[in-house]
């Protein structure tokens, strides 16, 4: 009805429009595991820098406990901090 062959793609800006629309999405899904990524990664790098360390907990001890850092002290929102930044670049 429109002119248009079936096989013809999206045009341009609707493409680039629902690109964007997907971009912002998984960016903001995302920001929770990036934020604890960051936490842990930081983490570990202050504890390399620690005279007589200890053994550090299993992995999953340490996400929990940054789980719940989070949690008490920013709540659900703080799992979300710096998603607006993330979405928009």
């Amino acid at each position: 009805a429109s002119g248009r062959d079936e096989t013809d793609g999206l045009p341009t800006w609707q493409a680039a429009s629902c690109g964007s629309v997907a971009g912002v999405f998984s960016a903001v899904c995302t920001t929770p595991l990036d934020l604890l990524r960051t936490r842990l990664n930081l983490r570990g790098s202050h504890e390399d820098c620690t005279v007589g360390r200890r053994p550090s907990p299993p992995a999953l001890a340490l996400l929990r406990e940054e789980v719940l850092d989070v949690y008490r002290n920013r709540g659900v929102r703080g799992f979300f901090a710096g998603g607006l930044c993330r979405a928009a670049w």
